[in-house]
Formats: structure tokens, sequence, C-alpha cells
């Protein structure tokens, strides 16, 4: 469970009672973020302010998203602080976050196999902790049978091949010239980011980025299992062994 550190201080209260809401995850991790930033529509005179601030909370929950997904599942719950009981619609929430969320499904599964969301819900017979807490939607995870990645195009090869990135200047005048930069295709995966790409695991309570070479592993670990898997199927079961491997 998360340890209840950088949170405000009703989440500090829910992870001390948080067994009495029979949450069936062993994984239990909390964001915290004004309603405002989700509810209020992008105003003429706050626009920028509110997209970084919606972009910090999006990005926050990928990384909570892709912790979960790589170790087993889970559930975040989102704490919207300042919501009112009149104001319980989640439609502008589903929008900023399905879309992300789904980005986040790399092993084929559907969305509905992948995750699960609702209000969190406490014991029928303890009102007072379902009062005091009625502003926290739970995002149930299911755990991936591949890596998730924030962005699985976030990666630089760490040694970069000859001639894949040539840059040449054409003049066109006196003192205009045409930049032209030609890459070609590479053996292998290129990323522009030396530690690669950005995922995350739950480890001790706390979120920790997958090593490279982490990556790699699973990866290698999901391909030999499809080998496996075709050895012993015929040509036509081979076709759908991405969804039962």
């Amino acid at each position: 469970m998360q340890a209840p550190n950088d949170h405000c201080e009703t989440c500090s209260e829910l992870l001390k009672c948080i067994e009495d809401f029979d949450l069936p995850e062993d994984n239990v991790l909390l964001i915290d973020v004004d309603v405002k930033v989700i509810n209020t529509p992008l105003g003429k005179f706050n626009k920028k302010e509110r997209q970084d601030e919606r972009k910090s909370f999006v990005n926050k929950l990928k990384k909570n998203i892709s912790a979960l997904r790589n170790t087993a599942g889970g559930v975040v719950l989102v704490h919207l602080q300042g919501l009112t009981s009149e104001d319980k619609c989640l439609d502008y929430f589903h929008e900023i976050v399905d879309v992300k969320l789904n980005d986040m499904i790399e092993d084929g599964s559907l969305f509905v196999q992948s995750y699960q969301k609702d209000w969190l819900q406490g014991n029928k017979t303890n009102n007072d902790n379902n009062s005091r807490f009625q502003g926290f939607v739970a995002i149930h995870v299911t755990g991936s049978r591949i890596v998730t990645t924030l962005d699985f195009n976030s990666g630089e090869q760490l040694e970069t091949p000859h001639n894949t990135i040539q840059v040449a200047f054409h003049p066109v005048t006196a003192d205009r010239f045409v930049l032209e930069v030609a890459v070609a295709a590479v053996d292998g995966l290129l990323f522009y980011d030396k530690e690669g790409p950005e995922a995350y695991e739950y480890e001790n309570s706390r979120l920790k980025r997958l090593l490279i070479t982490d990556w790699y592993e699973r990866i290698f670990r999901r391909l030999l299992k499809q080998l496996r898997l075709a050895r012993t199927c015929s040509s036509y079961d081979w076709l759908f062994l991405s969804d039962t491997a």
C-alpha cells in the first residue's frame, strides 16, 4: 500500500481505514487533483494554467497506471478535491482519462478487460466513511501480459549506427539554405531516451522506473512464451496466439 506521503489530510485518513472498503486489490495508489482542473471548461483567461494542471495530473496518473499494469494490477484512487454531492458527474473525467488509459493497453486486451472505474464505496453499514470519502474515483487496473509504458515512442539507441542520420545544406540564394535530414532504417529499436521506454512498477510502496534491461527482459520472456506456444499449435492456431499468450 502506498505510503501516506505527499497527500492531503483526507487521503491520509483514507489510507488509515482503507481495509473498511473491502477493495479486492492489494496495491492501492492515490492521486490528488482539484475538481476544478477536471470539471471546469478551459476559460479564456486561465486556459494555459488549466492545461498545465491537467497535463500534470494526467502524467501522474499514467505513471501510476504503468506501475500497476507492470506489477500484477491494483487500484488507483483519484481524489477529486472540492467535489460536492451535487456535482458527481464524471463526463469530463472520462473524457480526459479514457484516451490515455486506452493508449496504455499494449497487450491486445480490451479496455473493459484492463480497467474498471467507479466511485469508491465502503461497507454499506459504514455510512460515515461513505460520506467522508465521497470524492474518490476508483480505477481498478488489471496487470499487463507485457510491459506498459507511458509513451511507447519514448526512446535514443545507446549506440547510434553509423550513417543512420545524415545532414546536408543546399544553397538556394546567397544567404538562404535548405536543410536536408536523411534518416535511414535501423535493425532494431531506436530510443531517444537513453533509459529506454518510460515504464514503472510498484515496489516497496513506491513507484520505480523500469530499467531498460528489465524492459528488454520482459519483452524477451513474452516472445519466448509465444514461441513455446507456436511449437504446440497448428499454423491456424498461431494466428490467435496474441490473444491467448
